[in-house]
Parts: structure tokens; sequence; C-alpha cells
């Protein structure tokens, strides 16, 4: 369950819910609702660290909610549809899974496989998959949030400003805001840099004991990932290092993140991904063009919304889906 839910929000929501208010906006929705998770876990016990994370038993109702109320169909079915000026069914739901975590091909896997084999697609950061890194923004948490013992840490883009982190509550808030800072305001060679400062003042090795200690963000291996694309599961490139694609980033790793990962999923899966899946939903018209010249047919954002006829399939919406079920519900009814 996601861990922003206030009681508030979930009172609202429940009650939307029950007074039938959500189903009656439901039925007069119009398009295909593509749905976003991340890590799945068996009990949500961290609020830092689970903020991208949905338990099994959350995730169960949504499948048992969607195989009752809505259709899940193949992302390739929506896509097909939409380059076809097909209709679209606005009970049509597709599952995607960010990050090719190690949990959504085992224990994810599992789960959608005991409601019927249901299809869903990964979203793969192929420079990362086998390694003993993970995604850089969980490695940036875990080593402030965890490994970090200074009493600051300096600034990722303004020198000489120190930020606090004295306590768990300060490197919780550092955390967010190098990780925010990171994302929309450095460079390549600044983000990279920064970050290999903060590993060198740690270590690497008590940064990937950390990591395979923790369990949440360990990466997929490429055979777990080739055995559930035989059960029918759909890649998708998720650049090669989950760097975000925003206005600072030069056109070397654009390359890397944009053409070498699709290279590199060929290579060991065998089939060339079609569709991009935007890191952090971050984007300019300079990426968006590398992704067109790249070779895929479509680009999944962070933007919430429904995929209705005549999208654009290089800038499809998706919901965000790690919250208790009825929040969800409340989300879906309210985008029509």
């Amino acid at each position: 369950m996601a861990l922003w839910e206030s009681p508030l929000t979930r009172f609202a929501a429940s009650f939307r819910v029950a007074t039938g208010v959500c189903n009656r906006r439901e039925n007069h929705a119009n398009g295909a609702a593509i749905l976003v998770y991340h890590g799945v876990v068996h009990k949500i016990v961290d609020r830092s660290f689970d903020r991208y994370s949905i338990d099994v038993q959350t995730l169960a109702q949504h499948l048992n909610y969607f195989k009752r109320r809505r259709k899940v169909i193949p992302l390739s079915t929506l896509l097909h549809a939409i380059a076809h000026n097909e209709p679209i069914d606005r009970r049509w739901t597709i599952l995607t899974f960010d990050d090719a975590l190690e949990s959504q091909v085992t224990v994810g896997a599992e789960l959608l496989d005991s409601f019927g084999q249901l299809p869903w697609a990964l979203s793969i950061p192929a420079g990362l998959i086998g390694s003993r890194n993970t995604v850089w923004t969980y490695s940036l948490r875990i080593l402030i949030v965890r490994l970090w013992t200074a009493p600051q840490i300096a600034h990722p883009v303004v020198p000489g400003v120190y930020l606090n982190t004295s306590t768990e509550a300060d490197r919780l808030i550092a955390a967010d805001m190098v990780i925010r800072t990171l994302l929309h305001d450095a460079s390549d060679a600044v983000r990279a840099g920064y970050i290999d400062r903060v590993v060198a003042s740690v270590g690497r090795d008590r940064l990937e004991t950390e990591i395979a200690r923790d369990g949440r963000f360990l990466m997929a291996t490429w055979e777990k990932i080739r055995a559930a694309m035989c059960a029918g599961v759909e890649a998708c490139s998720h650049g090669c290092e989950h760097l975000p694609l925003n206005s600072h980033i030069g056109p070397g790793s654009i390359a890397r993140e944009v053409e070498h990962s699709r290279r590199l999923i060929a290579e060991h899966l065998g089939i060339a991904p079609t569709v991009f899946v935007l890191p952090n939903g971050l984007s300019t018209a300079t990426t968006s063009a590398a992704l067109e010249l790249g070779g895929y047919q479509a680009c999944l954002t962070s933007n919430s919304g429904r995929v209705k006829a005549g999208a654009v399939p290089m800038s499809l919406p998706r919901f965000d889906a790690e919250y208790g079920l009825n929040i969800l519900k409340w989300h879906l009814a309210n985008s029509l």
C-alpha cells in the first residue's frame, strides 16, 4: 500500500466506493488505464524505503478486482488499437512494472500467474541487470539514510552548502532533497561525480552488502527475465542506467540510455523492445526525438490519465497504482 495515503484520504475514497460514486463515474469513463507498479514486498515495513512498493495482499486485491470488473490486456494489444484507430474499451487495464527488480520476476510473477497468467510488461534498465548495484535513486537513499554517519552532507549542486544529517529524520529530508536536485537540476557529470563521492565516503562494499541484505532493490537477472518472457511478459526499455532524460543530459548519455539499452535487451532476450519507459517520467523534445530515431514506437510517461482513441503513442499516460484498492478505484474514476 502506498504510504502517503492519509487516514482522511482512505476514508474519503472508501466512502465514494461504498456509496457507488466511483462505479457510476467509472461507467462513464473513456479510455484504457495503464498502471505502474515497482517493488512487490510481503509486508510494508519502512515508510522511507517502501514508498515505491506494494505488498502482496494489496496487489492481490487489485488483481481480484481487475478480474471481476476490468479486462487485463497486453500492452501490445493497446498499442495495436491505437496504431489502427480501433475502439479502446474503457475496461482495458495494462499492468506495467518498472525497474526489473528481483521481487517483480519472483514474488510478483508468481502472484500474477495465480490469477490466470495475467499479462504484464516489465521496464528494464538494461545496464543494471544482474549487477550488485541498483537504480541510483535507491542507492542514494540507502547511502544517505542507512550508511551515512557524518553530521552533514554536501549539497549536490551548490558549493559550500551542506545539509544536516545528524538524525534519521534529517537524513530522510536530505536524501529527498539530494535525489530531487540530481533528477532535475544536475548534468550527467555532476550527478555521477556526486554519487561517486558519496559511495567513496561510505564504501562500495558496504553499499552492495546493504543492497543485498535489504533485498527490496535487488535487480533481476537476465535468466529470470527470460523465464518471465517465456510466460508472456512483454519487455520494455527503461534506459541503460535509469538516468533522467532531462534538459541537462548530454548526447552521449542519451545514446546510451536510448540506443544501447535497446541493443543490450535484444542481445540478452532475443527481441529489441519497441516501447521505452521514461525513467522518473522525465523527457525533453531532444530526448523524444532520440526515442523515435532509436526505433521505439511508443513511450510511457509518468503523467496520470487514461489512454483514449487518437492518443499519441510516444506520450502515453499511466496511473501510479501503489495504493489501497479503494484509493486506486477513486483515481481511476476521477480521470474521465
